[in-house]
Parts: C-alpha cells; sequence; structure tokens
C-alpha cells in the first residue's frame, strides 16, 4: 500500500517539476533580443570598447586646455664632506668637515586658453641647513617664481589642432557605433524570424505528416479489401516516409537557427531559447517623398562623410602650418626671494628676469616636398567632397529600391493568401474524392504537395515583409512612424 501511495506521490511531483522547469525559459520577443543583445552581445561589446577607447583619445587632447600641475620633492639631501686644504696663514694642513641639509620642491602650473595661448607658472623653492667645523652655520630659505607665456602668431597651435581632430575622430566613432547598433539589430531580426520561420514550418510539415498518415492509413484499408492498386498504396506510403523525413529535417533546422540567435545574443550553446512564433503583420502606408527626407536626415553614413570632409579640411589646414611660415612670440617675468626665516621670502620677492623673444621658422628650399604634402592634403578633401555628393545619390536609390522591396512584399502577401485559400480547398476536394474512391491517390499527393508548399510560402510572404520593413529602415536610419503617410 505505502509502494502505491508513493508511486502517486512521484507521478504527481513530477510534472510539477517538468512544469516548473518549462516557466525557466520565457518567451522572448524580437524586441526582447534586440535589448538582450545590446547587454551581452559580443559584436556590441566589443563596439562598445572602441567607443569608450575614442572618448579617452578626446579627454586626452583636452588635456591641455585644463589646469594641469605637476610636484617634484627632494626630501631630504645630505651631503657630508670631510677633505683637509692647506692654510697659507698657518702653513700647515686643516681638516674641514661640513654638512649640508636640503629640502627642495618644485611646483609647476600650466594651461592652455582657445586663441590666447599657454600661460604657466613654476615655483621653486629650497631650504638649505649648513653644519660646519670651520665656517659659520646657517639656515637659508630660497623661492623662485617664473611666469611664462607662448603663443603661434600666423598658425593655429597644433594642441588646438588635435583637439578638433579628437572632436571630428570621437562623433565619426559615435556615429559609427550607432550604425553598428543598427547593422546588429538588423541581424538579430534576421536570425529571429528565421527561427520563427523554421518554428512555424515545422508545425506545418507536422501537419503534412498527420494528412500523410492518415490518407496511407486509408490507402492500406482501400487496398486490403481490394478497391485500389497496391501500387497507389505504395505512394502514398513513400509519401508519408518523404513527410517524415521533411519533418525531422525542418525539426534539425530549428537547432541550427537556435544556435545561430544565441551567437548573436551571446548566449550559452546549452541555454534555453524560445521565441514569439507569432508574426506582426502591421503595415505601413509609406511616403515616398517623407523616406527620401528623412534618409538623408538621419543617415549615418552621410553624417559620417561630412565629417571626413572636415577632417579633410582641418588635414590641409595642418598641412599647410607644417609647411609654411611659422612664428612664436615667448615672454617670461621671474621673482626671487631669499632670507633667514621662511617669512622672509615672500616679503623680499623682486624681479629677477625678464625675457621676450620671437621665434621664426621659414622654410626656403625643400626639392618639392612641402608643394607635394599640400597636393595630396588638397586631393583628399576634393575626393571626401566627390564622396559625400556620390553618397546622397546613392541614399535617394536605396530609399527608392527599398520602398519597391517592400511594395513588392505586401503584394506577395496577399497573393499567397489566395493560393493557400485555394490549397486548402483543393485539397479538401481531392480528399473527398479520394475516400469516396472517385479519385485516384496522385491527385491526392499533388493536392497536399501544393496546400503545404502554400502553406510555407504564405508564412514567408509575411516574414519577408518584415525584413523588408527592416530594409527600409536601413535605407533611412528612421524610425517608420515618420515615414508614414499623414
Amino acid at each position: 500500500m505505502k509502494i502505491i501511495q508513493l508511486a502517486l506521490l512521484l507521478s504527481t511531483i513530477i510534472p510539477l517539476c517538468q512544469t516548473a522547469g518549462a516557466q525557466q525559459s520565457p518567451v522572448l520577443t524580437l524586441q526582447d533580443c534586440i535589448k538582450l543583445a545590446r547587454q551581452q552581445g559580443p559584436e556590441h561589446l566589443r563596439d562598445r570598447w572602441d567607443l569608450d577607447r575614442s572618448h579617452y583619445n578626446l579627454n586626452q587632447a583636452r588635456a591641455p586646455f585644463e589646469p594641469n600641475a605637476n610636484l617634484d620633492l627632494t626630501l631630504p639631501t645630505y651631503n657630508e664632506s670631510n677633505r683637509s686644504v692647506e692654510d697659507p696663514s698657518f702653513i700647515n694642513r686643516v681638516r674641514l668637515e661640513d654638512i649640508d641639509f636640503r629640502y627642495r620642491g618644485a611646483l609647476n602650473v600650466s594651461q592652455r586658453v582657445p586663441h590666447i595661448g599657454n600661460f604657466s607658472i613654476e615655483a621653486d623653492a629650497e631650504r638649505r641647513n649648513f653644519i660646519s667645523n670651520r665656517q659659520a652655520d646657517f639656515v637659508d630659505y630660497r623661492g623662485d617664481m617664473t611666469f611664462r607665456y607662448n603663443r603661434q602668431i600666423f598658425t593655429e597651435p597644433r594642441e588646438e589642432i588635435n583637439l578638433k581632430s579628437a572632436e571630428l575622430n570621437f562623433a565619426n566613432a559615435r556615429s559609427r557605433f550607432h550604425r553598428r547598433e543598427l547593422d546588429l539589430e538588423n541581424r538579430i531580426v534576421q536570425a529571429y524570424y528565421n527561427l520563427v520561420q523554421s518554428v512555424r514550418q515545422l508545425t506545418i510539415e507536422e501537419q503534412r505528416r498527420k494528412q500523410s498518415k492518415a490518407s496511407f492509413d486509408q490507402a492500406q484499408r482501400k487496398f486490403e479489401i481490394g478497391l485500389i492498386a497496391e501500387t497507389e498504396a505504395l505512394s502514398l506510403k513513400v509519401a508519408l516516409l518523404e513527410a517524415d523525413a521533411q519533418y525531422d529535417r525542418a525539426a534539425t533546422n530549428i537547432e541550427r537557427q537556435r544556435d545561430r540567435l544565441r551567437d548573436l545574443l551571446g548566449m550559452n550553446p546549452v541555454e534555453a531559447l524560445e521565441v514569439d512564433t507569432e508574426v506582426d503583420d502591421t503595415r505601413y502606408n509609406i511616403d515616398k517623398s517623407r523616406a527620401i527626407a528623412a534618409a538623408l536626415r538621419h543617415r549615418l553614413d552621410l553624417h559620417e562623410a561630412d565629417i571626413a570632409e572636415e577632417i579633410s579640411e582641418l588635414n590641409l589646414k595642418s598641412t599647410k602650418q607644417n609647411n609654411g611660415l611659422r612664428a612664436t612670440v615667448n615672454a617670461s617675468v621671474g621673482l626671487r626671494g631669499q632670507g633667514d626665516e621662511i617669512e622672509e621670502v615672500s616679503s623680499t620677492f623682486e624681479r629677477n628676469l625678464w625675457n621676450v623673444n620671437v621665434q621664426v621658422q621659414m622654410p626656403l628650399i625643400d626639392g618639392g616636398d612641402r608643394r607635394a604634402q599640400i597636393g595630396q592634403a588638397r586631393i583628399d578633401l576634393e575626393r571626401s567632397k566627390h564622396d559625400r555628393k556620390n553618397l546622397r545619390r546613392t541614399i535617394t536609390l536605396d530609399v527608392r529600391d527599398a520602398l519597391r522591396n517592400l511594395s513588392e512584399a505586401e503584394r506577395q502577401i496577399e497573393l499567397n493568401r489566395e493560393r493557400l485559400e485555394v490549397a486548402e480547398r483543393n485539397y479538401s476536394l481531392e480528399s473527398s474524392r479520394f475516400d469516396l474512391g472517385i479519385a485516384d491517390s496522385q491527385n491526392l499527393l499533388d493536392a497536399q504537395a501544393s496546400l503545404t508548399s502554400a502553406s510555407i510560402n504564405a508564412l514567408d510572404a509575411v516574414i519577408t515583409y518584415q525584413l523588408q520593413l527592416m530594409g527600409l529602415r536601413l535605407a533611412t536610419m528612421a524610425d517608420l512612424n515618420d515615414l508614414v503617410e499623414k
């Protein structure tokens, strides 16, 4: 009796455990997959690292325009010297014993102001404690402060050019990152719908297998009572075997498509993955002029072409500066204070340095190297302008082609729905005729094959429409709701 009760208890617990295990793998929608790929997808993580690296390069280029300070300390310096020297007054040797303690610190603060120049302050302080057996001991404090200024006269400073270049490169990297995000979304959409298509096709193949099994069983009974020839029953048996093989092939393809989606999402190869197999059937009435205008506003590659043109202009400017007349003005003022007490240093500050100079560099003969560099930079700029102009024309063609593909996909949906309805009626008719014995097995097989093909084509048409919507998004890089006629 206890064994029977235990068996009943296990039979109750096991289904509950299976149900709980099934609930651990939630069904993912398309938006869930896109969000997951942006969180942990391997390709997205690499793109994020590239963007972060470009941002650090921008921060490095901004550094000269922020306060910079460096401190150098020497704590302490001990120097002891023992030596013998000739004393002319006593005509004998005298031994000198000197001990020198030095504490030194240096502080350098600098900052570059855009379009004005670079300012810096150098401060140096020292404390010296001198002890000797032949000289008077003393403690001395000294402080030096130097103010410096320099500015390029005819050219733009290299730091400012580097900052502009870093800002353009970061803008380019950010644009490229968002474009890679959209490209990743496109691949997620394709992999997702390939999996959905495989799952739905398995259902179609299962229906075909059930139909083949019912037809074969009926044909087998008719053959046993002599209503049909053996060849008709055998042909239906072959059709059943083909349906079984097609079903197994569809099941294998599901796992293949699931692995591809897992790889894009950054999931473990053995992790459970289930997706929502319902396909959105929303139609969009796209306005062509709005789509083209949106593409010219939102296309990131066009934005990158604009940045490339600005970078080429900057490179041409930098090349001209590096190969032309350059002049720099430098000015410095120095102050010094000294005393026996630390308070006396600031009170005794006096100017001990004043310096102004202008440095001029002028190329004379270079064998044509300067003209060659400037010519190359100018050609790069013209090519950037030409590429940008061609890209605008290409974008217009891409949008027009995407709209044509979308329109064709929408027509295919309606066409394949009509074909599916006809195939269903034809199969129902041929199945009834076969049951009544007024149609042979070949007609039934043809109707069954037509129904399966029509079901798959109807599914493909709906999925193709969704893929063409994604193609339109790639062509415009805009939200679909912004392209609809109003």
